[in-house]
């Protein structure tokens, strides 16, 4: 390749970044690459119940998308409920899930089970037992399997903890962050104390938990390497199994929030909080006997980002059979139930479910990424580059069953002519200390061609528009109908407001309750002139409306389940 097709093809993953990556000013997330050149689409049951079958070693996760409060760093999918009415339904159609999907697994016996969030410990005790006894009455799973369920420790109590041990459970994972008051009252979380976190591990520990696990996060707003080193100490102190030390991956809100002008500046101060305060971690740890993580090298920790550091007693490690999110282990698959959970189908497909499970299951629209080897390796990658910068050769072929240089030869060779890689042993580690570069670097993984076709759209489209599809106003309007005839709750909020503030591609809304919301508007917003009158609406969709149009001082309605993903917007101004 000529040095001017080089530098073209370099310039096209640079504006593949700047168009389509919309979180790359603030965070890297190199697994966002792989939705980013090739978009999920919607996918019916029937094409999710066929691509089951045959499946093993499955796993089984259920998310539980709610918070008692949603802290300022959260980058995950939660929010508050509106009410306990609402944790209550979501359960009832949780297990209605459970039940219409059982049959289908009725000859599979599940690896590992995980209760991730949001917060599963904000279930009342019924809520939780209902629950489980219905997960446990309806599906099988491996007795020497792992089962986790993640608890927030200012809603853990031992009724709670005893309730999961009694259906089997065997590892429980507090969400800890800091122990730092003050940090924690910065971030929205300074409902917390040293003193509940204290009674939450204790009470696991006396309950005879196998594993007891402490996530930290380091990088917070108001956090030090002081800071860091205590927390880390103060978590020895409760003798956990494990600790999870976790990167902050801050999200466009979290900057805003927090006015921090400058990303670059962020991510080198997290970056020094790490560096500064490793040595005295890894002392820490090594005096109470817990082994550090094998993939890590600590003599060089100038690289970018690192995710997660874990250290464990050597006993955790005996432990045959646990759950893998398939960050950097593609072997298995995952089994996700519940409103934003993400289910993983070797060979198959990755599937999320991205709305609300009020509907009846049959009913139910899928987002899907369909299956394709070179993708699935490509996936596998960077999920390994994001949490090592490196991944293991003998590993990849044991996944795959073939040569990574053999199958990624053009692209290595691109990456050492550019020095962004080595091969040395067993290990294709990144060079490059520049977090930007590493996406850039990871991009010449894909094919040249599904780049050019993610960004053209973006580049062909002159101005923002929201594009109509009356098939989808039509859907909306039979979903919000069926909702009313089933006498259930609306889980579509309405909600009228004053566009208070214009942004690229949002708008800050001040609601009557003079609340201010941030929305997010994109291709797939509906819309629609609406008239709300009880559980009544009344759907008219609109031909075109221009993004440029809607200005400051415009009456709005929303209609969403999310706040930052609107189903429809009403614009109510003549244009």
């Amino acid at each position: 390749m000529s040095e001017k097709l080089f530098k073209e093809e370099t310039d096209l993953y640079r504006r593949f970044l700047e168009k389509c990556h919309k979180t790359l000013l603030t965070n890297y997330f190199l697994a966002d690459l792989d939705a980013l050149v090739y978009p999920e689409s919607k996918v019916r049951l029937d094409e999710i119940i066929k691509a089951w079958q045959g499946a093993s070693q499955i796993n089984f996760y259920t998310h539980i998308p709610f918070c008692y409060r949603k802290c300022d760093f959260c980058c995950f999918s939660s929010y508050i409920p509106s009410n306990e009415k609402e944790i209550n339904l979501y359960v009832k159609d949780l297990i209605k899930y459970y039940d219409f999907f059982s049959p289908i697994f009725k000859d599979k016996s599940f690896t590992n089970l995980y209760f991730g969030g949001g917060t599963p410990s904000i279930l009342k005790e019924k809520e939780m037992k209902d629950l489980l006894t219905s997960l446990f009455d309806l599906f099988k799973f491996d007795d020497d399997g792992q089962k986790v369920m993640e608890f927030n420790p200012a809603t853990s109590s031992k009724g709670k903890l005893k309730l999961l041990k009694d259906f089997g459970f065997n590892k429980v994972s507090f969400g800890v962050q800091t122990f730092n008051q003050e940090t924690l009252r910065l971030n929205n979380r300074g409902y917390q104390t040293p003193e509940m976190v204290k009674e939450a591990v204790s009470d696991a520990k006396d309950l005879g938990f196998e594993i007891v696990n402490i996530d930290l996060l380091f990088g917070l707003y108001g956090d030090t390497s002081k800071d860091l080193i205590e927390n880390v100490k103060r978590s020895l102190d409760l003798n956990p199994d494990t600790i999870h030390l976790y990167s902050l991956q801050p999200t466009s809100h979290y900057f805003k929030k927090k006015k921090i002008k400058s990303k670059e500046s962020f991510f080198e101060r997290k970056r020094g909080i790490i560096q500064r305060s490793i040595d005295r971690i890894i002392s820490l740890v090594k005096e109470k006997d817990y082994m550090l993580p094998p993939i890590i090298d600590f003599a060089d920790l100038d690289f970018p980002d690192p995710h997660a550091f874990v250290f464990s007693k050597p006993k955790v490690h005996d432990r045959k059979k646990e759950y893998s999110f398939g960050d950097i282990n593609a072997s298995e698959d995952i089994l996700g139930m519940g409103y934003r959970s993400r289910s993983h189908i070797k060979k198959k497909m990755r599937y999320s479910m991205d709305d609300k499970i009020s509907v009846d299951p049959s009913d139910y629209i899928f987002s899907a990424s369909p299956y394709t080897e070179k993708r699935e390796m490509i996936s596998f990658l960077l999920r390994n580059f994001s949490y090592q910068r490196f991944v293991s050769l003998n590993h990849f072929e044991k996944i795959f069953g073939k040569d990574l240089i053999q199958e990624f030869g053009e692209a290595i060779d691109k990456l050492k002519r550019l020095n962004a890689i080595s091969i040395k042993d067993d290990k294709l580690m990144l060079l490059s200390k520049d977090l930007q570069e590493v996406l850039i670097h990871c991009l010449f993984l894909f094919d040249k061609e599904d780049i050019q076709k993610a960004i053209a759209p973006k580049e062909a489209k002159k101005t923002k528009m929201i594009k109509i599809d009356k098939a989808k106003s039509k859907m909306l309007s039979e979903k919000m109908e069926k909702i009313v005839k089933k006498d259930k709750y609306i889980q579509l909020l309405v909600t009228d407001g004053v566009v208070d503030e214009k942004r690229e591609e949002s708008f800050v809304v001040l609601t009557k309750e003079k609340d201010k919301k941030e929305i997010f508007v994109d291709d797939q917003t509906i819309v629609v002139n609406v008239t709300v009158q009880g559980k009544e609406f009344i759907l008219t969709p609109v031909n075109q409306i221009k993004f440029d149009v809607i200005k400051k001082g415009d009456s709005l309605s929303v209609l969403s389940t999310d706040w930052n993903k609107p189903k429809a917007l009403i614009v109510k101004r003549e244009l």
